[in-house]
């Protein structure tokens, strides 16, 4: 009982285990946003991701696929929470090999594991697990107090560094604590560990290999040929560089600051951060330490705010769900000096209650207040995953596919639309006569729908957009597009329908007002509502339900244009009804004639 109790608190056993079973339980059957829907189909199909293409982590999705879960969603939600677990475990074996108490390692661990961001990149299918174990491997490894040393302790970084990178390429943030590891195995063995840290690196990058070999989806981003398309799938070139989301957009000074404080400070339920700040105090001032904890502040920041000062996204909507996900590699470094700190603190308050051994009197009091801390903390979560991983994404690509008419083509950018249908054609097999497509020419793409791309050179194009939606309107198919497709909109006829907008082609007669009103009466009867109604903060949810919304606004506007504010003011009843809870507090009224 003394061993078994030693790994289940002394190691950390507990939070990893209790994190487990929360993340299993919390694991949704079903796809929750864009990124979630498409690595769920690449970890049942193969394939490359998006840029970076994630190799470590769809093979891991693959060699997994093997667990027993209810759907592909599902599984690879229980692949994701397995890899998190593990990722809690290390964490506090860092912790301890960074100096902290088992107690406060087990508190700051279970804050982590808690935090709302981790709770929900830990139950899907996503990246930043990974990468959070990832993370963690590189601080247990790099300790002066950790396992290895040495030239065993360089090839053991080089190898996690190189995984990293085959996962996510923000691990490389955590480069001066790696590199104050390397430091250590140098002054424990010499200059020869350098090689076996650069080979550990190789072996690290070879999951990119992968690609070579990975199948071609209609989810897969691209095909492989040459080293180029590694390098350029690496530096993320289809969207701009390395630390940008799109190929434009402006940096928001200080709005990704204060977000990333607010991650910070909900994590670890702000009070322990002044035990960070402690810690961090106290440790550079003494000379023993004073280096290595100087490069765990420096990670600190370059992963923090440095890194989120680099974004080119706004912080509400889904692109602040976007961001957030960033959040996660300072947390896992700051659970470092918060384990410290509180070690710290709590030696300093109990000092007079303590034995001639410098024990408590009931030696598990810290662990039963780790436990405790975890359940709270947990609890104070479990209202806003449950909001993060509501049906409405699915069901609302489900009543999209399900209604378009035979053969239909859409163009969208919206990530939950294209990924979400790929994931409903590919896996469960509805509506695969409809080409859900991204707004480009890209070769490899439209041959995946059997169209060529048309002869004049994209480079000579405004926009292919409009160029694919005119090859699509002359291969007779009936075509689709999203509100953000503004270039098609301007150049061809179009009207509402259902959560999309058809084009039709050019000088063609739209349908009437009220013939676009019945047509959207009889989609909405088929149209089915199984879920709670998300409110506007619920990110990918809200977007689902404000796109329900979007038609009735339009008809609308289209009967007020034309005088009849009657049945302008019916539309934006409904509207108002369907738009997410607490987006508007009243249906908005025609303009007074």
């Amino acid at each position: 009982m003394g061993r078994l109790a030693k790994l289940m608190f002394d190691r950390g056993g507990a939070i990893a285990l209790l994190g487990l079973l929360l993340y299993a339980w919390l694991a949704p059957d079903y796809f929750v946003d864009g990124d979630n829907a498409e690595f769920a189909t690449l970890g049942t199909t193969g394939g490359i991701g998006h840029p970076s293409g994630y190799p470590l982590y769809i093979l891991w999705l693959r060699a997994t696929s093997w667990l027993p879960g209810s759907s592909a969603a599902h599984t690879t939600g229980l692949a994701t929470a397995l890899i998190a677990a593990i990722s809690i475990w290390v964490l506090h074996a860092a912790c301890r090999a960074w100096g902290a108490k088992p107690a406060a390692a087990s508190v700051a661990c279970a804050l982590v594991a808690t935090a709302p961001v981790v709770l929900r990149m830990s139950t899907e299918a996503e990246v930043f697990a990974l990468n959070d174990l990832i993370v963690a491997l590189v601080l247990w490894l790099a300790a002066a107090e950790g396992p290895l040393r040495g030239v065993s302790r360089a090839g053991a970084l080089g190898l996690v560094a190189g995984l990293g990178m085959s996962n996510h390429l923000t691990c490389m943030l955590v480069a001066p604590i790696g590199v104050y590891g390397i430091v250590l195995a140098v002054r424990e063995r010499g200059l020869v560990v350098i090689a076996a840290a650069l080979g550990g690196l190789v072996v690290g990058l070879t999951p990119y290999l992968y690609m070579f070999v990975a199948p071609d989806t209609r989810q897969a981003w691209t095909k492989v040929t040459t080293l180029g398309d590694v390098v350029r799938m690496f530096t993320r070139a289809d969207y701009g560089g390395l630390t940008t989301f799109a190929e434009s957009g402006e940096r928001h000074g200080g709005d990704n600051e204060v977000a990333l404080l607010g991650t910070i400070g909900r994590a670890f339920l702000w009070l322990p951060i002044a035990a960070a700040i402690y810690a961090f105090v106290v440790t550079i001032r003494a000379r023993a330490t004073r280096w290595a904890w100087l490069c765990v502040l420096v990670t600190a920041l370059i992963a923090g705010p440095w890194l989120v000062s680099n974004f080119n996204l706004v912080t509400v909507g889904v692109s602040g769900y976007v961001v957030r996900r960033f959040h996660l590699l300072v947390l896992v470094v700051l659970a470092l000096p918060v384990a410290v700190g509180l070690g710290l603190v709590a030696t300093r308050v109990l000092a007079g209650r303590l034995d001639p051994h410098g024990k408590l009197a009931h030696p598990r009091a810290g662990d039963a207040l780790a436990l405790a801390v975890f359940v709270v903390a947990a609890s104070l979560s479990l209202p806003g995953i449950a909001r993060a991983h509501s049906f409405a994404v699915q069901r609302g690509v489900d009543n999209m596919l399900r209604n378009l008419p035979d053969n239909a083509a859409v163009i969208t950018r919206f990530d939950d639309l294209f990924c979400g249908s790929n994931y409903l054609q590919i896996i469960d097999g509805v509506r695969p006569d409809v080409r859900v497509m991204t707004p480009t020419l890209d070769p490899i793409r439209l041959a995946r729908y059997g169209l060529e791309p048309p002869a004049r050179p994209v480079a000579e194009m405004t926009s292919p957009g409009i160029e694919l939606a005119e090859l699509l309107l002359q291969r007779g198919l009936p075509v689709f597009v999203d509100n953000r497709e503004t270039d098609i909109l301007s150049r061809f006829p179009h009207y509402p329908y259902g959560t999309l907008i058809r084009i039709l082609p050019r000088g063609a007669k739209l349908p009437s007002i009220d013939e676009q009103r019945a047509m959207n009466e009889k989609l909405y009867e088929r149209f089915v509502f199984d879920y709670e109604p998300p409110g506007a903060s619920d990110d990918f949810p809200a977007l689902a339900q404000l796109r329900y919304a979007d038609p009735w606004t339009a008809i609308g506007q289209q009967y007020e244009a034309a005088g009849r504010l009657d049945e302008a003011r019916k539309m934006y009843a409904i509207a108002f009804a369907l738009a997410p809870a607490d987006l508007v507090t009243e249906a908005p009224a025609p303009s007074p004639r």
